[in-house]
């Protein structure tokens, strides 16, 4: 079995587009390898995504926007920001777990012919567990993304350290509400049509297999967009000189 490539010194200059290491050149000149200008591979032509640079509501919108419209410029741009890049993980999630909440009372209404008291507060305590689980499954989920692009990249030998990555997750869950908008969306259309399979396949154990299967099968439609926006971010960011944000120098103390 061939060993895995080495990747490059974390505090090396790497061209962006090919990796060879920049070290000790010129900055006027370009990449021998392959070309590029090598002031196009330095830390700060990645300003950081309108949200790190930014954080506010607008900012979130704006970053969202162009998660879905232009992911290859927003993936160029994003910096290594751990606070606003937990932040921003954290905002992404719960905006997806809202998602999951938000059809539960319409639902409720269209199987109950009245609603009372206590099915009122039982309808509370639903929402509620529904939107913390939500939210507790895909922080799980993203984790275990962000550990597996740790993973893949040192294996290709590329460049991507646990704080580049988790900028990258944290960017690409502000589109998990898709997956629970694909499962909802699935469970519209698709449950008709599994009913009617599982009239045919009455009786067997397949019939058992198509009563998740709309659930199931939405949901992964809608998360297969956040991983190919992960699968984006790692290929604009193989050999990223992302850079830290520098840390606020302290207030000298005059006596």
């Amino acid at each position: 079995m061939p060993a895995p490539i080495a990747p490059p010194a974390i505090d090396a200059l790497l061209c962006e587009r090919c990796g060879y290491v920049l070290d000790g050149l010129d900055l006027g000149a370009s990449c021998p390898e392959c070309g590029l200008p090598m002031d196009q591979s330095t830390p700060d032509r990645r300003p950081g995504s309108p949200w790190q640079q930014a954080p506010g509501i607008r900012s979130f919108l704006k970053t969202l926007w162009l998660l879905h419209v232009a992911p290859r410029r927003l993936m160029r741009s994003i910096r290594v920001d751990p606070l606003e890049d937990r932040r921003l993980l954290v905002v992404g999630v719960l905006l997806a777990a809202f998602v999951v909440v938000v059809p539960i009372p319409f639902i409720s209404l269209m199987t109950e012919r009245r609603v009372s008291g206590g099915a009122v507060a039982e309808l509370a305590i639903t929402l509620l567990g529904a939107f913390w689980l939500a939210a507790a499954l895909l922080m799980l989920l993203s984790w275990i993304e962000r550990r597996g692009v740790v993973f893949f990249s040192r294996s290709r030998g590329w460049r991507v350290p646990v704080p580049l990555a988790r900028s990258i997750i944290a960017h690409a869950a502000v589109s998990w509400f898709w997956a629970w908008l694909g499962m909802y969306l699935s469970m519209s259309i698709g449950v008709p049509f599994m009913s009617a399979l599982s009239r045919l396949a009455a009786g067997t154990f397949f019939e058992l297999l198509l009563i998740p299967a709309p659930v199931i099968v939405g949901f992964v439609l809608g998360m297969l967009v956040f991983e190919f926006l992960v699968y984006l971010g790692v290929r604009e960011c193989r050999f990223a000189n992302a850079g830290t944000v520098p840390a606020t120098p302290p207030v000298a103390h005059v006596p």
